[in-house]
């Protein structure tokens, strides 16, 4: 029996932002001659909870097995639309919206008539659509209540002790023989002036003694296979392949230090070093110079790497106020680009006899010889600075596995090869797979406390995830039907999400399956796929073909 199609349509003004321009009366008039529609509101704000309300009385009212909205951006407001029509009883599927206000009253403000002709057109298709639509319930994946960290550096240790404390249980993987990673090579920790090496010690112990944890070290992961909720983890341990199962993942495996082979003499000159093997040098009381020099944005702020390591500035500032305090005879001179977010720490300075030269990028330093010339900025005077020993300020940068990273946890990397989210102003540290959280410098440089509260961001979302016993997410998904699919593998090479998998039959055939906790709904496989096998369940070809006969008519 064919259903009894009722849409109900609900006009927006947006406290005229759509009247003022569109002619409500007008698109009344249009949409009430469509025959599948029964009901017709013009409110103010059908988004607010007196419209939702009415919304949800006119469904029961009405008997309306069908909702579009004409308003603002699905974006903002389809989510919420959804549950109030769940509420109501009518699947949250059979709901869409047209959006008039972005797409006509704003755009066309000048050509009233014109636009609202427009949205005439767009509410008529977005009728048409919905009415093709079909009930669909929310997928489900039971969880696996494991958290694997991979990375025991200082974010990775306060993320795996985070969800510990909260009773969840973590599997802490580390490459290297023990964890802390670059923390090892720290003096003292900047702004508190703490023992690095205390520190770390402290860390370290809690993250043994808590029984919550298994730390796996000397293991490098191999392969992640899964989705959210289900993850396979394989890691090589001794020569051994090890599988573990985990719920969500944490990936926090850090970046490495930049060693300036080629620039200021470096490599060819034993006085000059970087900051971090300077930071060796004093926790091993091995610093015997009377006149050191730093220089700043060594291998950062330039083309090659135009971004800024974050922590250069704060540890050179560590280094020369706690040697100028324990030694004021020091000759200590900075040559920097620019400190202007430590204007106390180089007022500090400053007092206890430090210089400080400000150069132009255009005119680096140059070494002679145990001597740094440079020109200050601001005087034009040229100064010749003899040193004992000199300090490079490098960056930290991707390690050369960020690629394969990248791949392998189905995250995109920037042109530097650090992960990135998909927008980091709309959903910071949200990424792309649901299940995956990335935390500490392989994100992007910056200070220990960086790490720290990113580690602790990351825990929080993982354990909120494994604390449920099963998942549900929307069905905007793709499907691929089996009885169509060729198995020629398109769609496998254009899906940008590794969703999709080829499923041998036997007897040579195969078809192509989608991994539903995986697939986010883009459409590229429906796009690509030469046999129609591909669809996705939101935007069918039925849906399409129903919306572009409106508009040819």
């Amino acid at each position: 029996m064919k259903e009894d199609i009722r849409v109900g349509v609900f006009l927006c003004q947006c406290g005229g932002q759509i009247s003022n321009v569109l002619s409500n009366s007008r698109i009344e008039k249009a949409i009430k001659k469509i025959a599948n529609v029964k009901f017709i509101s013009i409110s103010d704000f059908p988004c607010s909870k007196t419209g939702l309300r009415q919304v949800q009385s006119a469904i029961k009212e009405h008997n309306l097995n069908r909702v579009v909205i004409a308003g603002c951006s699905p974006r903002l407001m389809e989510q919420v639309f959804s549950n109030a029509v769940a509420e109501a009883g009518l699947n949250p599927n059979l709901i869409e919206i047209a959006n008039i206000r972005d797409h006509c009253a704003r755009v066309h403000q000048k050509e009233k008539a014109l636009a609202t002709t427009k949205a005439i057109e767009m509410i008529r298709a977005a009728i048409q659509k919905v009415a093709q639509k079909q009930p669909q319930q929310k997928l489900q994946q039971k969880v696996t209540p494991v958290v694997a960290v991979i990375g025991g550096g200082i974010a990775g240790m306060s993320a795996a002790l985070s969800l510990a404390n909260r009773g969840a249980k973590v599997k802490l993987i580390e490459k290297e023989a023990q964890l802390g990673g670059l923390l090892h090579q720290i003096n003292l920790l900047y702004p508190r002036d703490i023992s690095a090496r205390e520190f770390l010690a402290e860390k370290v112990r809690q993250v043994n003694d808590q029984s919550n944890i298994e730390v796996i070290t000397g293991a490098e992961v191999k392969q992640i296979d899964g989705a959210v909720g289900n993850y396979d983890v394989t890691y090589a341990q001794n020569s051994n392949e090890t599988k573990l199962q985990a719920g969500a993942i944490i990936f926090t495996a850090g970046t490495q230090y930049f060693y300036p082979h080629g620039l200021y003499q470096y490599g060819s000159n034993e006085r000059i070093i970087t900051q971090l093997e300077f930071e060796q040098m004093l926790s091993q009381n091995k610093m015997t110079a009377k006149e050191l020099v730093f220089i700043q944005c060594v291998g950062s702020r330039n083309e090659e790497r135009p971004y800024c390591a974050r922590f250069c500035c704060p540890t050179t500032f560590k280094n020369v106020l706690w040697l100028k305090k324990a030694n004021p005879e020091l000759k200590i001179t900075v040559i920097f680009r620019g400190l202007t977010e430590y204007i106390r720490e180089y007022d500090e300075a400053t007092e206890l006899g430090v210089l400080f030269v400000r150069y132009d990028p255009q005119q680096p330093p140059e070494v002679q010889n145990n001597y740094v010339s440079v020109k200050d900025e601001k005087t034009e005077k040229k100064f010749e600075i003899p040193f004992d020993l000199l300090v490079l300020a490098t960056p930290l940068i991707p390690k050369p596995e960020a690629k394969a990273w990248s791949q392998m946890l189905h995250l995109p990397i920037d042109e530097y090869g650090f992960l990135v989210e998909p927008h980091i102003k709309l959903r910071p540290n949200h990424f792309a797979p649901d299940g995956i959280f990335v935390a500490g410098s392989v994100h992007w440089p910056g200070m220990i406390g960086d790490s720290i509260s990113q580690g602790y961001s990351a825990a929080a979302r993982a354990h909120a995830l494994i604390q449920k016993e099963i998942i549900e997410r929307e069905p905007i998904v793709a499907e691929i039907d089996p009885d169509i699919c060729r198995g020629c593998g398109r769609c496998i090479e254009e899906c940008p999400f590794q969703a999709i998998s080829m499923i041998d039959e036997g007897d040579g055939f195969q078809h192509a399956e989608i991994n539903e906790f995986l697939c986010k709904g883009c459409g590229m496989c429906a796009v690509v796929c030469i046999c129609g096998a591909a669809e996705v369940k939101h935007l069918t070809d039925g849906q399409l073909e129903a919306m572009v006969g409106v508009a040819i008519k």
